[in-house]
């Protein structure tokens, strides 16, 4: 278990640094700037969830 490295360490008590050897962390990079398509049902039922949510603060 000496070779295992978590997804973030503690570096400090208020900060946290990214483990960014893991070979996850590669390929998810690619898909960061690649936008979901969403059909236009679900892009309204989206806006009225966040709608409904704003109108309770």
């Amino acid at each position: 278990m000496s070779t295992f490295k978590p997804a973030f360490e503690a570096t400090q008590v208020s900060s946290m640094q990214w483990n960014r050897t893991a070979p996850m962390a590669v390929a998810e990079a690619g898909n960061l700037t690649k936008p979901t398509p969403i059909s236009p049902e679900m892009l309204k039922e989206l806006k009225h969830a966040v709608q409904l949510e704003a109108s309770k603060m």
